[in-house]
């Protein structure tokens, strides 16, 4: 590999070690976990290899996994836990979905917990009657029909299920409690559950906001109102008298006794609905032949912030996404902004760092180069004496540097703002730029 001009920057080829669990050790894509650094390996027969503390700069090849998922598996996706919305305690785990066919057709989802340097399974409770965990299959059968595929999407103490054939989002909340017997346990609380009426392309759940890709753009669901009022919890305080608590986000301590008396009631509404403050924002209009041509489909959506988002569709184009918002959903707020780069993109990843206004979006066109672009200058402001300069300021873009790779690309992975992780069709490679 090369790159297209003379920057400082090292490049790490990591040999990948033969899985025990499968015949073989090709990787058909992965995932990586910025909290925990985990890095996920999926394999060709659909299992898992999970590297906690993953760092591939000291590294000359991957040693043997500290955690396997069995196969089959559909989706996976990393879920993390939060006592309060500014704790810095984050606690990991890793989702995946797999279909059941016996006794009745059914989803199998199955939770790793990240502790002491390893993921393990973890017993899970639950009020739903369509929701009963199995201890002999180590995961929640969830009594729906698992269809075509499932597709599972991890945020910040919610997670939501896709289901293609049924057509509907399901959307969870989850919090770490001790059982009857003082152990700890995840509590899985169903809160809200979205009929689809158009394709939905991609999911995230990010910034405490749902955002589904559709055709000709994006839907965005505030979560407040999915998960809020949905679960209404007795309590005994101290004196004995009992009290009522609408709260799904686990405030408080990080462990709290489990009670029988927590009752649970979804939400449920139709993918257009407004009722909850929804709204759709379409991509900017053009008049690109190819655009014209093909139905353009949001395939990719990554934050920059908790306002502002990259938006990758089927044609190979990226969207800037800024969102100016309190509560409800205020469509007439938001802005949707092409760029201008020529690249078409099949890859993107975002590294998101809090501390700096710049970001840093990794694309790749799929075949033998990645690209590095930094976004900065974002200027979200709506307000009206400044509305004919805010898609002047949306965004200012500018590809620093670029790779180039002797292998088809298949995946990427930020690392950290400067490093990069390649997927190619037979080997890894880590990449630092300076």
């Amino acid at each position: 590999m090369s790159t297209s001009s003379s920057p400082l920057f090292e490049a790490y080829q990591l040999s990948l070690p033969k899985p025990l669990h499968t015949p073989s050790p090709q990787i058909s894509s992965f995932l990586y976990d910025p909290f925990s650094a985990t890095l996920a390996l999926r394999h060709t027969d659909s299992s898992f290899s999970l590297y906690p503390s993953f760092s591939p700069l000291s590294l000359s090849s991957l040693p043997s996994p500290k955690s396997l998922v069995p196969s089959p598996t559909s989706s996976a996706a990393f879920l993390h836990l939060r006592t309060t919305s500014n704790s810095s305690a984050t606690t990991t785990l890793f989702l995946t979905s797999s279909s059941l066919l016996r006794p009745t057709s059914s989803t199998l989802i199955r939770f790793y917990i990240l502790r002491d340097g390893r993921f393990g399974k973890i017993r899970v409770v639950s009020n739903h009657r369509d929701l009963e965990f199995d201890r002999s299959r180590c995961g929640v059968v969830f009594k729906v029909n698992h269809g075509v595929s499932m597709a599972l999407s991890g945020g910040i103490n919610v997670f939501t299920l896709y289901s293609v054939s049924s057509s509907k989002i399901w959307l969870f909340a989850a919090r770490l409690i001790a059982d009857e017997g003082g152990e700890e346990a995840l509590k899985l609380m169903k809160c809200a559950v979205i009929d689809c009426c158009s394709p939905v392309f991609t999911i995230r759940v990010v910034f405490r906001v749902l955002i589904l890709g559709e055709e000709n753009g994006v839907r965005i669901f505030p979560l407040q109102p999915l998960v809020k009022g949905s679960h209404r919890k007795e309590k005994k305080t101290n004196n004995g008298k009992r009290y009522n608590s609408k709260n799904v986000l686990p405030k408080g301590e990080k462990t709290e006794k489990h009670s029988d008396s927590e009752k649970s009631r979804s939400v449920k509404l139709r993918q257009d609905s407004r009722d909850v403050g929804a709204f759709y924002v379409a991509f900017e209009d053009n008049k690109d032949e190819e655009r014209i041509r093909r139905s353009v489909k949001a395939i990719s959506i990554e934050p920059l912030s908790s306002n502002c988002f990259v938006v990758l569709d089927n044609v190979g184009d990226v969207h800037l996404l800024s969102l100016s918002y309190s509560v409800q959903g205020l469509n007439n707020r938001c802005l949707m902004k092409r760029s201008t780069q020529t690249m078409k993109v099949l890859k993107l990843s975002v590294f998101h760092d809090a501390s700096t206004v710049t970001r840093t979006i990794w694309m790749s066109d799929g075949c033998h180069s990645v690209h590095l672009m930094m976004v900065s200058d974002m200027d979200t402001s709506t307000d009206k004496t400044e509305k004919k300069d805010t898609t002047e300021k949306l965004i200012q873009t500018s590809v620093t540097q670029t790779i180039f790779a002797s292998e088809k690309i298949q995946d990427i992975v930020p690392l950290a703002a400067n490093a990069v992780l390649i997927l190619g069709q037979g080997s890894m490679f880590a990449y630092t730029i300076s």
